[in-house]
Formats: C-alpha cells, sequence, structure tokens
C-alpha cells in the first residue's frame, strides 16, 4: 500500500499513480462492481502498468479497500437542536443525501456485493455502518435524556431500524429516498414510540 513517511513530502510518482489509480478503481467499482474489477482493467483505465499498480498495492483487496476509503465518507455530524424530531430530520436528510447522491452512493452496491466475498470488505462495510449509526444512535439517546421518549427505548435498536428503512429503499425496492419519505419515516418513529 502507498504509504508516504511521516514528515515527509511523498515521491511525485507516487503521488501520480495514486492520482491515476484510485479514480480508476473507484469508477470501475461503481461500473462492474468487485467482480468485475480486475488488475488489469484497472491498468488500462488508468494508464498505469499493471506491475508498478502491483509494487503499490500487494492485491486487489488492499487496492479498492484504499479505494473505497479514498473517498473518506464520514457519517454526516450529529445535529442537536434540542429537539428529537428536528434532529431525526436532519441526520436521516443528509444520510438520505449520501447514500443517494455523494461519490459513495454509487459503490455502495459494489461493497455491498463485495462483502459478502471479502473479510476485509466486510470489516470496512461494518465499520462504517457503524459510525453511521452510532451517531442516530446519539440522537435518540438525546431525545431518550430530554424525556421526548420512553424511559425503555432501545437506541441502538432504534437505530438501526431507521437507518436500516433508508439502506433497505437504496439498496433493495429502489424507491426514492426524498425529503417526504425521510419526514413519513421521522414522523412514523415519533408516533410509535
Amino acid at each position: 500500500m502507498i504509504n508516504a513517511t511521516a514528515g515527509q513530502d511523498p515521491d511525485p510518482r507516487i503521488a501520480r499513480t495514486r492520482d491515476r489509480v484510485l479514480p480508476a478503481t473507484v469508477e470501475l467499482l461503481a461500473e462492474r462492481g468487485v467482480g468485475g474489477t480486475t488488475m488489469e482493467a484497472i491498468a488500462h483505465r488508468s494508464g498505469v502498468a499493471k506491475s508498478t499498480i502491483y509494487r503499490h498495492w500487494p492485491g486487489l483487496p488492499p487496492l479498492i479497500i484504499e479505494a473505497f476509503t479514498s473517498l473518506n465518507q464520514a457519517a454526516p455530524d450529529r445535529p442537536s437542536t434540542g429537539e428529537l424530531r428536528q434532529d431525526l430530520t436532519l441526520y436521516l436528510g443528509e444520510l438520505a443525501r449520501v447514500i443517494t447522491e455523494s461519490p459513495w452512493a454509487p459503490l455502495m452496491t459494489a461493497l455491498v456485493d463485495g462483502a459478502e466475498r471479502d473479510e476485509s470488505l466486510r470489516e470496512l462495510l461494518g465499520a462504517l455502518i457503524k459510525r453511521r449509526r452510532a451517531r442516530l444512535e446519539e440522537i435518540i439517546t438525546a431525545g431518550l435524556d430530554r424525556g421526548e421518549l420512553p424511559g425503555d427505548t432501545d437506541p441502538e435498536f432504534l437505530a438501526g431500524v431507521m437507518g436500516g428503512a433508508l439502506f433497505y429503499r437504496r439498496l433493495i425496492s429502489h424507491e426514492s429516498i426524498d425529503e417526504a419519505y425521510v419526514q413519513r419515516l421521522v414522523d412514523t418513529f415519533v408516533r410509535m414510540t
């Protein structure tokens, strides 16, 4: 994997290789998924020799993981308006945008598919889900602490249900996730708790 020594400028050739290979890998993953992305295809798309790619990445899985992480799709910030309904609407609205419109969106299917076959991709997917669900749990816990939810509310379970509803629509049913859907989801959640 490409790494510069701490405190030193990386070799410009390494930076050029990285700047060509990672975007090519991301494009191929979005177009073909993990199963259809090969070192040969990456070399062809990036214009970087396969032998050069192998000098920097020991194989396809580490390159794919670095390509996914190069997009640096952090979980949306946790809103803190002091009102559960508004915090949920803001957070889930931003999460919906990330999974439908961001550079990360077309790669989600590839990552889910790849996670079925590769342990390192499964770990990456798990870490991404955990970060997003943790923010949602924080919002629900804050609402619980303010007395907006019943005392026996399980923030972890509810965060999984709410986040799962968005990901189901995005990855399985392929229905739109617009502001109206997010508002309906939040309203349903608040009514039922």
